[in-house]
């Protein structure tokens, strides 16, 4: 029994880190785009790009989980970005995968891909984990004071570059921004 009390405590924990990393990221973007529909996060590539982030930014703050802990981080994480219920994601993720969707791989790669972006421009100094939470912080508040540096100007944009390009761009236009009835 103590080694599931310790999954559950280091899968919390890799929650929590996901979340900082993520939630303030996807509520910029919900600012910016007036909302997202909720079956934007059923997509193939979105559910990739965001469980596949979760796993990252998790395994980065926990190290390795087992596979039921980290079945749990993902679906109290996407359940807790997304606003929809966790059990809507489980069989999903498991079916795209298994089946090699397109889609859902691209998904995965580029949530890599902003992993690594992230992790190189948030390691500070010695610090075995890198601080996400600076990062986010930085790439979420466009107006910065001049006294920051531009290197910090520079990573803040590359951050905010790489999640438009990776999360924003896969967003549907909701459907009254386009002429049509809203469905979210």
């Amino acid at each position: 029994m103590l080694p599931s009390i310790i999954d559950l405590w280091q899968a919390g924990r890799g929650r929590r880190a996901a979340l900082a990393a993520i939630g303030p990221l996807v509520d910029r973007s919900r600012e910016r785009l007036n909302g997202i529909a909720d079956i934007a996060w059923l997509d193939p590539y979105m559910i990739g790009f965001l469980v596949m982030l979760i796993t990252l930014i998790a395994r980065h703050k926990v190290g390795v989980l087992d596979s039921d802990a980290l079945g749990i981080v993902q679906r109290e994480a996407w359940a807790e970005i997304t606003g929809l219920k966790a059990e809507l994601i489980g069989e999903e993720i498991f079916h795209l995968s298994a089946n090699s969707h397109k889609e859902f791989e691209a998904g995965c790669r580029n949530a890599v891909v902003f992993h690594e972006t992230l992790s190189r421009i948030s390691s500070v100094g010695e610090e075995p984990l890198p601080d996400f939470s600076m990062a986010v912080a930085n790439a979420t508040s466009p107006f910065r004071a001049l006294d920051d540096g531009e290197a910090a100007i520079a990573e803040s944009a590359s951050i905010a570059s790489l999640w438009h390009q990776y999360f924003d761009e896969h967003i549907p236009p909701r459907r009254e921004d386009v002429g049509g009835e809203g469905i979210g």
